[in-house]
């Protein structure tokens, strides 16, 4: 009897101790799974040759030119607006023979612009001031407004421009003043 109890003692002890290899063997091969999948992950995986991957998109070349400050009265009242305007267009759709001539103006203005378009300032600040002094204070004042202002100096200045394609993508508040 005394043997049957040692018996058992010892294959208990075989079960934990070979239970105790097998969850440490586990833990390894787990372990090993795992910082071979965070390798992989962490390398990206399989990489593309250059040549295969997608040409990238030509970024556009976008331009910049700050109008000299505006002053103009307001409808509806006496109230008058000083704005300072920042244009933002893309010489590619200028016409050919204008997009490499730059004038640059810095000292008068920051204007740097192509010659056809520089030459058309008088007419984009008439356009600009047409706009603004059509518009109440109340509209200005509000951001819906702002961005309707926006989108309609925006469509004025490529009209007075005259080219085919629309060369002023944007435009930006440099100055806001309402009084």
């Amino acid at each position: 009897m005394a043997e049957e109890e040692n018996n058992n003692a010892e294959g208990e002890g075989g079960k934990k101790g070979g239970s105790k290899m097998m969850l440490i063997i586990i833990v390894v091969v787990v372990l090993l799974l795992g910082g071979g999948g965070a390798a992989f992950f962490l390398m990206g995986g399989e990489e593309e040759n250059p040549d295969e991957q997608a040409p990238e998109e030509e970024t556009e070349e976008l331009l910049t030119a700050k109008m000299a400050p505006l002053v103009v009265n307001l409808a509806g009242g006496s109230n008058f607006i000083k704005l300072t305007l920042m244009l933002e267009y893309d010489a590619k759709l200028l016409p050919p023979e204008l997009a490499d001539t730059i004038i640059d103006e810095s000292h008068a203005s920051d204007f740097k612009l192509p010659p056809e378009l520089f030459a058309r300032r008088p007419m984009m600040r008439d356009a600009a001031i047409a706009v603004i002094a059509a518009k109440t204070t109340k509209e200005l004042l509000t951001p819906d407004g702002k961005e309707s202002l926006k989108e309609e100096l925006i469509e004025a200045l490529n009209e007075a421009t005259a080219f085919d394609d629309a060369a002023i993508l944007n435009v930006y508040f440099i100055d806001f003043i309402v009084q």
